[in-house]
């Protein structure tokens, strides 16, 4: 069966999403990690 153009449309979304999400919390914990970096520096 094929799939129809909707579905594929549908999964990208999906696929697109995920890695936006996944982006989203490494972003988090980067600047968290310079965050504490930098409290470290200040003591």
């Amino acid at each position: 069966m094929q799939p129809s153009g909707d579905d594929n449309a549908v999964i990208y979304d999906k696929y697109e999403l995920s890695k936006h999400e996944v982006f989203k919390i490494l972003k988090q914990k980067f600047e968290a990690l310079n965050a504490q970096k930098s409290e470290n520096k200040k003591k």
